[in-house]
């Protein structure tokens, strides 16, 4: 599933050694606000990488591609959210169209031979 919103909270940093010791792991919780009518608030749960791909970019618009799972605990069931991809459109589509529209400005140094 996707959605698309503003990035407003980042919670409960976590990391640690992996059982196996193969390395380590990391974890945090995103509170996500649609862009709908109702302005819902989405908790999705993000590992690994997209750690590393949210600091800093609280308040920013966010593409976040995620899955849904459901697990049964004491006879009860609950939904995990995971990220599985983040795109901040704001934060790189200004550079990439300055970029893309940037004009070569001649100037007399860059058009004059050397000889």
């Amino acid at each position: 599933m996707q959605i698309t919103g503003r990035l407003i909270s980042i919670t409960n940093y976590r990391s640690g050694a992996k059982k196996d010791g193969s390395g380590d792991w990391k974890s945090c919780e995103l509170v996500v606000e649609q862009n709908n009518e109702y302005k819902d608030k989405i908790l999705l749960k993000a590992m690994g990488r997209a750690v590393d791909d949210v600091k800093g970019k609280e308040n920013n618009e966010v593409v976040v591609e995620f899955s849904i799972k459901a697990h049964e605990y004491n006879g009860k069931w609950y939904n995990d959210l995971t990220v599985r991809s983040l795109n901040f459109p704001a934060l790189y589509s200004d550079e990439r169209e300055v970029d893309m529209n940037q004009e070569a400005e001649e100037t007399p140094e860059t058009n004059s031979l050397p000889f």
